[in-house]
C-alpha cells in the first residue's frame, strides 16, 4: 500500500491513487478536516514569508480544513491562491479558487464592498480567458453593482471595460448592454483619470465604430490625446488598436496608411511593456492591413510572431486567432488540405466554449466563410442548413448579403440574387457607402453587377472602386478570407460595361498582383477572366495561352469546379473561332548536317549552326509559337517542363514535326556516321567541318 520514494529519506507515497482515495474517504469527516488543519499550520509554519510560491497548496488544505480553519482566512487564502493560479496561465484552477473564496467572503455579515467588487472582477477575467464568456459578464456585472451601489468609479470602470469581453462588435450594431454601462462608467469617473478614462472611450468607440462612425472617430481621438498624456503602455496600446478599428474604412483611401503606423505602434508599445495580450491583439489588427495593402512579406512575420506567444498565454480566443489565420492563409495558397485542417481546428475550439455565446456564434459564422471558399474552389458540398442559417443571421451586413447572392447566382438562380442585388443598388449603393460598407462588400457587390450584366450598377462601382486599385481585399478581423485584389474586381466591371482595353488593362495587373503576393487560385481566376477578355477583343491566341496556364495550375491545385470553367470557355473559344487556313504543308528537319524549312511553296536549306535545335523545338513542340486554330485545339495543353536529357540526346522528329525517336544521321563528307545518342561520337565529323558543309 506504502512505498518509499528513492530519494526524499523519511517520506512515503501511495502505490497508488485509488489506496489513497480509498483511505481518505473512509476517513470520518471530522478526522479528515482536523487533518487539513493540522497540514495547514505546518506548512505556514514551515514556509513562513515564502508562503506565495505554495499558496494553491495551502488553500486547499484550509479550504477542505473547513468549518474547522477560520472562513475569513480561508477566503482570504483562496482569493489569493486564485490570482496566483492566473498569473501563471492556469484560468480553470483560477476560477475554482475565486469562486470559493468569493462564496465565502459574500457570507460573511460584514464583507469588504470594494474587497468583494475586486473578487468579482478577477473572476472575471479568469472566466473570460478560459472561454466562458457569459459566465464572466455576470460576473463583471455583478462586480458594476457593487461599484454602483457603494459609489466606487474607478471599479465601475474596470468592471464596464470587463464587461465588453475580449471580442468587439463586429456586426451591424453594438451590444446596447455594454454601451449603456460604458457611457454610465465614463460620466461617473473623475475627470483626472485620464488613464481609466481614456480606455473606456476607446471602448465605447470600438463598439459604435459601426453603427456611428463619426461619433467612434470623435471618441479615439480623444481617447488617444488622454492616453498619450499618461504615456503608460496599455491605455496607450488600447487606444491606439480602438483608433485602427474606428479608421476601418474603404475610403478615402489615406487612411490604410494611417492605420497601418497606429497598428505598428501598438505593437511597439507592447513589445516595449511585455503586454502579451496587447500584443497579440496589435500584431491580428497589423495582419489584417498588411494584407489590404499587399505587403504578405510582412504579414507572415507578423504571424509568426503571434504564434508562440498564443501558446503560452494559452486562452481559447487566442487560439481560435491563430487557426483562423492559419486555414486564410492555406486558402490564399491553394493549400486545400491544410485550410480545411486549421478551419475545423478553429471551429472546434469555437464549439467548446462552454456557454456559446457571441464568441461562439462569431467562430461559426467564421467557420461557415471559410467552408463556403474550399466549397467554391474544390467543388466540395456544402452544409446547404448551416449556410442558409449563417447568411440570414447576418443578412444586414452587406458582405453577407452579396455572398448570399453570389451563392444564388452559382446556383442558377438569377432572380433570387437579382433580389438581394437590388438591396445593395438601392439609393446609388448607399449601403456600402455608408458605416456598414467594407472592402470585401465592394468587391463582392462589383462581381454580383458583373455577372447579372448590370452596366449601370457597374459604372457607379467603379467609381467606387478605381481610387483603390492595388489594395486587396480581406475579411476579418481576424484575418478570415482573402478576396482577391481590386484590379480583379475592375476588370470584371469593366467587361460589363464593354469596355474590353480597360478590362483587359486591370485583369492583367490583378494577375501580377496575385502572383506578387502568393495567391495562387486568384492568379488562375484571374488568367480565366482575362481569357475571357481576349475572347471578347477577338484575341484568340492570347486567349489560348492564358487557357493553357490556367488549366495547369487549376489542375495542380486540384480546383475542379475552374477546370471544368476552361474547359468550357475553349469551347466556347472554338466555337466563336472558326479554323484558320493554313497555307501549305509545312516542314522544318534535318537531314545530316542541313536543316530543310518549308511552308507552302517557299524553301529553303540552311547549315546546322548552333540555335537551329532550340528553333526546332520551339516551332513544333508543345511551346510551339506557329498560330493554332480553335478548330483543331483539343483541350488545354500542358507546357512540357524543361527537359533533364544530356544535350547530346535529341528528339529525332519526322517530315511532319511529330518525335519519333534519335536522330540518325547522314554520312558526312568522309564517310563515317554516328549510330545515335548511344553510340560513339564521329571523329572523321568534327563540328567545324559540319559547319562548313555545303548548303
Amino acid at each position: 500500500m506504502l512505498a518509499q520514494p528513492r530519494i526524499d529519506l523519511g517520506t512515503y507515497r501511495f502505490a497508488h491513487a485509488l489506496v489513497r482515495e480509498t483511505i481518505y474517504g473512509d476517513l470520518p469527516g471530522g478526522r479528515r478536516a482536523e487533518l487539513h488543519r493540522r497540514v495547514a499550520a505546518a506548512l505556514e509554519a514551515r514556509y513562513g514569508n515564502d508562503v506565495r510560491a505554495h499558496l494553491r497548496e495551502l488553500a486547499d488544505h484550509v479550504l477542505r480544513a473547513l468549518p474547522l480553519s477560520d472562513p475569513a482566512r480561508a477566503a482570504d487564502l483562496a482569493l489569493r491562491a486564485g490570482r496566483a493560479a492566473f498569473s501563471e496561465f492556469a484560468y480553470d484552477h483560477a476560477v475554482r479558487y475565486l469562486r470559493a473564496g468569493l462564496d465565502l467572503l459574500a457570507a460573511q455579515p460584514a464583507a469588504d464592498p470594494a474587497g468583494l467588487a475586486e473578487g468579482y472582477l478577477a473572476l472575471g477575467h479568469a472566466l473570460l480567458r478560459d472561454g466562458r464568456s457569459e459566465d464572466a459578464r455576470t460576473s463583471f456585472r455583478r462586480a458594476a453593482e457593487l461599484a454602483r451601489e457603494h459609489d466606487l468609479p474607478t471599479l465601475l470602470a474596470r468592471a464596464a471595460l470587463g464587461h465588453g469581453g475580449q471580442v468587439v462588435a463586429t456586426g451591424d450594431h453594438g451590444d446596447p448592454a455594454v454601451v449603456a454601462l460604458l457611457e454610465t462608467a465614463i460620466d461617473a469617473l473623475p475627470a483626472d483619470e485620464d488613464d481609466l478614462g481614456a480606455r473606456l472611450l476607446a471602448r465605447l468607440a470600438e463598439e459604435v465604430h459601426v453603427t456611428e462612425p463619426d461619433r467612434a472617430a470623435e471618441l479615439t481621438a480623444r481617447a488617444l490625446d488622454r492616453a498619450r498624456r499618461t504615456a503608460r503602455p496599455e491605455p496607450l496600446g488600447r487606444t491606439l488598436l480602438a483608433r485602427v478599428r474606428a479608421l476601418h474604412r474603404p475610403t478615402p483611401a489615406v487612411l490604410l496608411e494611417e492605420r497601418l503606423a497606429l497598428a505598428r505602434e501598438a505593437v511597439q508599445t507592447a513589445e516595449r511593456a511585455g503586454a502579451a495580450e496587447l500584443e497579440l491583439d496589435a500584431r491580428c489588427l497589423l495582419v489584417l492591413e498588411l494584407l489590404e495593402a499587399g505587403d504578405v512579406v510582412a504579414a507572415e512575420a507578423q504571424v509568426t510572431a503571434f504564434d508562440p506567444t498564443a501558446r503560452v498565454l494559452c486562452q481559447p480566443t487566442y487560439r481560435w486567432v491563430g487557426e483562423v489565420v492559419e486555414a486564410m492563409r492555406a486558402l490564399m495558397q491553394g493549400r486545400y488540405a491544410d485550410a480545411e485542417a486549421h478551419a475545423d481546428a478553429a471551429a472546434a475550439i469555437g464549439r467548446a466554449a462552454p456557454d456559446g455565446g457571441g464568441p461562439a456564434q462569431h467562430a461559426v459564422a467564421v467557420h461557415t466563410v471559410q467552408r463556403l471558399i474550399l466549397a467554391r474552389d474544390r467543388g466540395d458540398a456544402v452544409d446547404t442548413a448551416g449556410v442558409t442559417a449563417a447568411l440570414e443571421r447576418h443578412h444586414h451586413q452587406p458582405v453577407w448579403r452579396a455572398a448570399a447572392a453570389l451563392r444564388e447566382l452559382a446556383a442558377g438562380n438569377a432572380p433570387s440574387a437579382r433580389v438581394h442585388y437590388d438591396v445593395l443598388r438601392a439609393g446609388g449603393f448607399r449601403v456600402l457607402r455608408g458605416p456598414t460598407g467594407s472592402l470585401p462588400a465592394l468587391c463582392l457587390t462589383a462581381e454580383l453587377a458583373a455577372g447579372l450584366r448590370d452596366g449601370d450598377g457597374a459604372r457607379d462601382l467603379t467609381e467606387l472602386l478605381a481610387p483603390l486599385a492595388g489594395r486587396h481585399a480581406v475579411l476579418g478581423p481576424p484575418a478570415t478570407a482573402y478576396l482577391g485584389v481590386v484590379d480583379h474586381y475592375l476588370g470584371l466591371l469593366a467587361a460589363a460595361r464593354g469596355d474590353h482595353p480597360a478590362a483587359l488593362t486591370h485583369l492583367t495587373r490583378a494577375v501580377e498582383h496575385h502572383g506578387t503576393v502568393g495567391a495562387a487560385p486568384w492568379v488562375c481566376r484571374s488568367q480565366v477572366e482575362l481569357a475571357r477578355a481576349h475572347l471578347a477583343a477577338d484575341d484568340d491566341e492570347a486567349a489560348h495561352r492564358l487557357l493553357v496556364d490556367a488549366h495547369r495550375l487549376a489542375t495542380d491545385l486540384a480546383m475542379a469546379p475552374l477546370v471544368a470553367r476552361v474547359a468550357d470557355l475553349a469551347e466556347a473559344g472554338r466555337a466563336a473561332s472558326p479554323p484558320r487556313p493554313v497555307p501549305g504543308a509545312a516542314v522544318f528537319r534535318r537531314e545530316g548536317e542541313v536543316w530543310t524549312v518549308s511552308l507552302g511553296a517557299e524553301s529553303t536549306r540552311v547549315v546546322d549552326v548552333k540555335g537551329m535545335h532550340y528553333l526546332h523545338r520551339r516551332s513544333c513542340g508543345p511551346r510551339s509559337p506557329t498560330p493554332r486554330s480553335w478548330g483543331t485545339w483539343t483541350g488545354p495543353r500542358v507546357p512540357r517542363r524543361r527537359s533533364t536529357r544530356s544535350p547530346r540526346s535529341w528528339p529525332e522528329r519526322s517530315a511532319s514535326g511529330d518525335a519519333t525517336g534519335p536522330p540518325a544521321r547522314r554520312p558526312s563528307g568522309h564517310g563515317s556516321t554516328s549510330p545515335g545518342p548511344s553510340g560513339p561520337r564521329s571523329r572523321g565529323s568534327p563540328r567545324g567541318r559540319r559547319r562548313s558543309g555545303t548548303i
